[in-house]
């Protein structure tokens, strides 16, 4: 199931409710994250956010940012806080990938 979306300029990329991270379009700028620069018509599973749990998506014009969670609760806080890693691909011609 389909949990979030974000439309790009030429990409959209998707997050299902089991952590999995998809994207399909124009790959043309390597935004889709599949280590090349081939578009695609349908969803596919972005394979190097394989073993990461995504929690947010954003396509931007040439680039992607996907957000994952380590599930983990922070050692000074009792309360659960989403932790991890911020992912970006694609054209990082202006310094958008950061």
């Amino acid at each position: 199931r389909v949990i979030a979306v974000s439309a790009g300029a030429r990409h959209s990329l998707a997050i299902t409710d089991d952590g999995v991270a998809w994207s399909w379009g124009a790959g043309n700028s390597g935004a889709l994250g599949g280590g090349d620069r081939h578009g695609r018509l349908v969803p596919e599973k972005i394979e190097a956010l394989a073993d990461e749990r995504a929690i947010a998506v954003s396509a931007g014009c040439l680039h992607s940012l996907v957000i994952t969670d380590d599930g983990e609760k922070s050692p000074l806080d009792r309360r659960w806080r989403p932790r991890g890693d911020v992912w970006s691909f694609g054209s990082g011609l202006d310094g958008n990938l950061g």
